[in-house]
């Protein structure tokens, strides 16, 4: 079958992206975090690039299957609350931690969106 037949996974571009391990380690290190829900924002201004995101699944929450899934629910969260992204670039890491009830969709929304906002927030203060 040709390629420009087969349907093409729709793929973040790697503007958007967090990809350099020293990145993800220096946002980790000397980043600021937010709580919220089952998901741990640890986030870094880097204003020479628009808003970069990277997702971590710890193995804890199951096999390879369920974190795989588990990344493209976050992904699409992270996709449906862009209104929230904060104007200026920042590097954004999201751990997802175990969920032993099962999270819906619309809370998973609507717990990235508000940690989202929480960036914001730290951003507006007066001061920073």
């Amino acid at each position: 079958m040709p390629d420009s037949v087969t349907p093409r996974r729709a793929r973040w571009p790697r503007a958007v992206r967090l990809t350099r391990g020293d990145d993800i380690r220096a946002t980790i290190q000397y980043g600021q975090r937010a709580h919220g829900g089952w998901f741990r924002l640890f986030f870094r201004p880097d204003h020479a690039v628009p808003m970069r995101f990277a997702i971590s699944i710890r193995k804890n929450v199951g096999n390879a299957c369920t974190r795989n899934r588990e990344r493209r629910r976050v992904k699409e969260s992270l996709r449906l609350s862009r209104r929230h992204w904060p104007p200026n670039g920042y590097g954004v890491l999201v751990v997802d931690r175990p969920d032993p009830e099962g999270l819906s969709g619309l809370k998973r929304n609507e717990i990235v969106a508000g940690l989202l906002e929480k960036i914001q927030e730290t951003t507006n203060r007066p001061g920073k």
